[in-house]
């Protein structure tokens, strides 16, 4: 069994061909522009506010940062807050870090625990993890693993960890959305502060947990199809250019 790269330097830039609905019709009957496709999110993106509202993302850069500073013991919180929202390469790294014993105890139950909830959306590399730890763990292990599941899918499977995203996401878009009242599209562009365009920023793409996860989840299988690293976020030049073969 190779070892997974969870602390090796890796990029996961957030990007995505999305399916745009028919665009609605104007009064007048033409046909309202499209916005272009999204494909990725730029470095300008992640402002304190989009990454308040993205904890998920935000604990698990925080957890990267002290991963490469060689803490490890406060990377494990930093990702465990990350898996409080959903964030399954964060429940990846610290099932390996419960198996290795990095900056927790070491806790093959826990391992695998974290593993299988990692592997909760049926991502390939965290299902085949899932599987070599299970195997490794013996009778009483097995037994014991069994016994914690429900109680670990309770609090951090997804059906509870996005609710809680979902929340967040929200209270944090009315406060962004407020000093946008009033405004028109059809009127003509309008810039954030920081040079943002608002439609970009405000996607459903991003903001709502479904379109969102599915997003990071595809971005993961795309970069890291055959390896397994947490990777960071990237600055990526154009959200409106697509990968290369698209």
């Amino acid at each position: 069994m190779r070892t997974t790269g969870f602390g090796a330097p890796g990029v996961i830039g957030l990007a995505i061909a999305l399916a745009l609905a028919p665009p609605p019709a104007r009064a007048d009957g033409e046909a309202t522009p499209a916005p272009p496709r999204i494909y990725h999110i730029p470095q300008q993106l992640l402002t304190d506010g989009f990454r308040a509202a993205h904890p998920d993302m935000d604990y698990r850069m925080r957890g990267i940062a002290l991963d490469k500073r060689k803490n490890p013991a406060s990377a494990a919180k930093e990702y465990r807050r990350a898996a409080y929202y959903g964030d399954k390469p964060s429940q990846a790294r610290l099932g390996e870090m419960y198996w290795n014993g990095q900056g927790v105890g070491q806790d093959p139950v826990q391992g695998f625990l974290w593993m299988a909830l990692a592997a909760e959306r049926g991502q390939r590399e965290f299902t085949l993890l899932k599987l070599y730890y299970w195997q490794h763990l013996d009778a009483g292990q097995q037994a014991h693993a069994r016994e914690q599941a429900p109680g670990m899918e309770e609090e951090y499977g997804d059906k509870a960890a996005l609710h809680r995203l979902g929340v967040v996401m929200r209270r944090e878009l009315r406060r962004g959305t407020s000093s946008l009242l009033g405004y028109n599209a059809s009127a003509g562009p309008l810039w954030m502060s920081n040079g943002l365009d608002p439609e970009l920023y405000y996607s459903e793409t991003f903001w709502k947990p479904e379109q969102y996860v599915e997003l990071r989840d595809r971005i993961f299988e795309q970069h890291y199809q055959g390896r397994v690293d947490v990777g960071d976020v990237e600055q990526l030049p154009d959200a409106a250019k697509p990968p290369p073969g698209d």
